[in-house]
């Protein structure tokens, strides 16, 4: 009983109320009033005010539902990263609709398969024409001109949904995780407190330079947006080999950077010391100890290194751990403990928890837990299941193999 509470009760007692907000545009929403002069895009050598970026999504609001849009509809976002990306996002969830992002360098036939899955109401998109005719295609331009009315409050509720991320798991198949507001309101109350809040960073800057369709992007938007701070956008100079992470380390005019293990070894080959970095924010692949070690000779002033490990069925990260060079001494970083409002459990083929030292599989429970997978019901039934033995009524199986050490 005694290791029982130790591995299934200790790590999982999480319960914190984050945030009163019910949904992303509650979180971001003092930030149009307090930080109204304060920079919120950089792009192209160019400012964007909170101010200004109000005007735009109030605009481009107003004509999406001049075309229909409205509460509970699906809209496709099929735009190169820029400020009328960011604003067509929030100006979608503003209406209560979710968004399904699409990356530009994308493959025609994968676009169309996910166009025709999530039968969005419309595609908001530059592109002159969309592999998917039952579509009809919005010109952010058109968005951007002046504003059609007032937008009044939609009442998003947080069990509404904000986005549907499209990824190709095992089978190549694009398939739609379907993110509510209660889960990606939860990971980003949670960033907001552990990176930028208790790091005492004020207005954060963090750069959006990797593609809007993974939910590693999701924290370099809504995380400066939700503390006052600023996006950098960094244009893809050639979508199909896109190196922009190498300007953003040589610029070293960011505060958090996220971005992959991977990522690291351009890290070491730019050989310039980066000053103003002060955390990064490692996730998607396994970090080793040697990667993790070899970074922090690169950050003269310090750097907080931190691993971070979430599937997309879990909204971004929902497990978290600070490198920690004198304990960290295995050949991988772990993994952590679960974020707040989140619980893990490492279980063997019985559904039975695991002693430490013993791998199991994860589960994960909590708030992030996506609602399943978009039109995929079977699927959803095998990877979403409920776990009597430590009392879960819902969680995700990851397939991931793990242990306590």
């Amino acid at each position: 009983e005694e290791e029982r509470a130790q591995l299934v009760t200790g790590p999982n007692t999480t319960a914190r109320q984050l945030t009163t907000a019910r949904s992303l545009n509650e979180l971001i929403a003092p930030r149009w009033e307090d930080s109204k002069e304060e920079t919120a895009i950089r792009f192209r050598g160019e400012s964007t005010s909170y101010g200004d970026l109000e005007i735009m999504v109030a605009a481009m609001a107003g004509h999406l539902r001049e075309a229909g849009v409205g509460a509970g509809d699906t809209v496709a976002v099929w735009l190169q990263r820029s400020p009328d990306l960011v604003a067509t996002i929030l100006a979608i969830l503003r209406l209560g609709a979710a968004y399904v992002p699409i990356d530009p360098a994308q493959p025609a036939k994968r676009v169309e398969r996910v166009l025709r899955d999530a039968e969005p109401l419309a595609v908001v998109s530059e592109e002159q024409t969309v592999p998917f005719e039952d579509c009809p295609v919005i010109r952010p331009s058109v968005l951007c001109d002046e504003p059609v009315g007032s937008i009044g409050d939609v009442g998003v509720s947080e069990n509404d949904v904000a986005y549907i991320i499209y990824t190709s798991g095992s089978t190549g198949e694009p398939k739609g995780v379907v993110i509510e507001h209660d889960g990606i309101v939860n990971y980003v109350a949670w960033a907001a407190e552990q990176y930028v809040y208790s790091a005492g960073i004020d207005r954060p800057a963090m750069p959006f330079y990797s593609s809007p369709a993974v939910d590693l992007t999701l924290t370099s938007i809504f995380l400066p947006l939700v503390t006052g701070g600023t996006v950098v956008i960094y244009e893809a100079e050639d979508v199909n080999n896109d190196l922009s992470i190498v300007d953003v380390l040589k610029e070293d005019d960011v505060d958090i950077l996220k971005l992959t293990p991977a990522h690291l070894s351009l890290l070491q080959s730019l050989g310039d010391k980066a000053s103003r970095i002060r955390t990064l924010i490692l996730g998607g692949e396994n970090l080793t100890t040697a990667a993790a070690q070899s970074a922090i000779s690169l950050f003269p002033t310090g750097v907080a290194i931190y691993n971070e490990y979430g599937p997309t069925e879990t909204v971004v990260g929902c497990m978290i751990h600070r490198y920690d060079p004198t304990l960290d001494i295995a050949s991988s970083v772990p993994i952590g403990r679960p974020i707040d409002n989140m619980r893990v459990y490492a279980l063997d083929r019985h559904g039975m928890p695991v002693p430490s030292g013993v791998i199991g599989e994860l589960f994960i429970a909590g708030t992030g837990v996506a609602r399943g997978y978009h039109k995929r019901s079977e699927l959803t039934d095998q990877s979403f299941v409920t776990l009597p033995s430590v009392g879960e009524v819902r969680a995700y199986r990851s397939g991931d193999l793990v242990r306590f050490s």
